[in-house]
């Protein structure tokens, strides 16, 4: 006996990876203020220099990176699993060094961080 095809098979596991990283909720778990940013590159006379892009934070848990936009005036907002992630800026920049390095998300509650960024000669 040949059993029908339902793509809801594959799409459910499918649809399971992609939430890994963050949990399942509407409002935010993980809030806070970036400090050390925007970030300037040096312009070079002569050339144009556009506005630099607002770097992007990552957590990371298991191997999987949740990225979380830093808005106005530095501030964060994210729905994340309960667990410890590293904390990184992305994409990684050589000699950026982020405190913490690492935080604790709690199963309830809000979990509220201050990150701080520091560029090279900054």
């Amino acid at each position: 006996m040949r059993l029908p095809f339902s793509p809801a098979i594959f799409t459910v596991p499918l649809v399971a990876l992609a939430l890994a990283g963050t949990a399942t909720g509407s409002s935010p778990n993980v809030s806070g203020i970036v400090v050390g940013v925007p970030y300037s590159p040096p312009c070079v006379s002569g050339e144009p220099c556009d506005q630099p892009a607002r770097p992007v934070l990552g957590f990371v848990r298991a191997g999987t990176v949740t990225r979380v936009r830093i808005g106005s005036g530095g501030r964060i907002a994210a729905m994340l699993v309960p667990g410890v992630y590293t904390v990184r800026l992305v994409p990684q920049q050589a000699g950026v060094t982020v405190r913490p390095r690492s935080v604790r998300v709690a199963a309830s509650g809000m979990t509220r961080i201050t990150v701080r960024i520091a560029f090279p000669n900054s």
